[in-house]
């Protein structure tokens, strides 16, 4: 993603697959800043494609502040 989108300034990985909730249905949930969001489709098809989990992807600037730190205190930056 980042070198198809350069403005990118950061992709966190949160939801289950940090815990113990993950199961085997489970989605790859991603959190990224920067993405124009002309992109978001075309991001969430290039990480759909890249492995056997579904993805959630969703742009840090769509989203309120409150919900965004929620989701950074229990994330891991790639």
């Amino acid at each position: 993603m980042r070198e198809r989108w350069p403005d990118i300034r950061s992709i966190h990985l949160f939801g289950s697959v940090l815990d113990d909730r993950f199961r085997s249905h489970s989605d790859l949930d991603l959190l990224v800043e920067g993405l124009p969001p002309a992109a978001l489709l075309d991001a969430i098809a290039l990480a759909d494609g890249a492995g056997p989990l579904p993805v959630d992807l969703k742009r840090r600037e769509d989203l309120k502040n409150d919900l965004v730190q929620r989701l950074l205190r229990k994330s891991q930056t790639l």
